[in-house]
This record gives structure tokens, sequence and C-alpha cells, in this order.
């Protein structure tokens, strides 16, 4: 086992501390990074930038909610931040492809 911030590794890798998180950066510097993080919790997955952290997933522990967009999921799947689009046709002529999903107004759509 070996342990990052531990002298007690569990598994076959531990990482702890206060920042226990994974970093992969792509590139050069200045490119931005991928995390992997947690608290008391939740996983999180992130783009890390310079000055600014975008939540990609969430995975939280005490309820068992995943979020897409959002730390704070408050809801067996909660996706924030889906484009919006006035039909089918719309959203294919913006690109999307089929099975992406999309909003219109209140509504939950599915590209076919």
């Amino acid at each position: 086992n070996v342990g990052i911030g531990t002298d007690s590794p569990t598994s076959k890798l531990s990482i702890s501390g206060s920042q226990a998180a994974i970093d992969l950066t792509r590139g050069t510097a200045g490119d931005s990074k991928w995390g992997f993080s947690s608290d008391s919790s939740a996983l999180y997955i992130a783009e890390l930038s310079t000055g600014s952290t975008d939540y990609i997933m969430t995975f939280k522990e005490t309820t068992g909610n995943v979020g897409i967009g959002t730390t704070g999921p408050t809801a067996a799947l909660q996706v924030v931040g889906l484009a919006e689009y006035a039909d089918n046709a719309a959203a294919l002529a913006a690109g999307l492809t089929a099975g992406a999903f999309y909003r219109t107004g209140d509504l939950l759509k599915v590209v076919h």
C-alpha cells in the first residue's frame, strides 16, 4: 500500500489531508487541470483553471445523489445548466446529436 499524506495507508493508494485531491494536468503550464477531490460528504470531479473551479460532477455520500454542474444535488440525479432550445430541430441545428438532453422551458427533452 502507498500513502500520500498518511503513514498508515489502508488501500493500494491512500491520499489523506485537508487538500486530498488528484490533479491531472494536460499540455503545458496554463492549460486546464482535471481534479478529483472529496470532503466529508462528497466526491467531486472538476476542471481546475487559474482562479476558478468548475465542478463537473458531484457524488454525495450522505444521500447517494449525483449532480452534474452542481456541488449540492437535491435529487437522485440533478443536472444544472442544460441548454434550452425551442424544439428538436433547433437542438439538432445547434449541433446536439441523438440521445443528448436539452430543455424547452421546464420540460426535459431528448434529441431524436
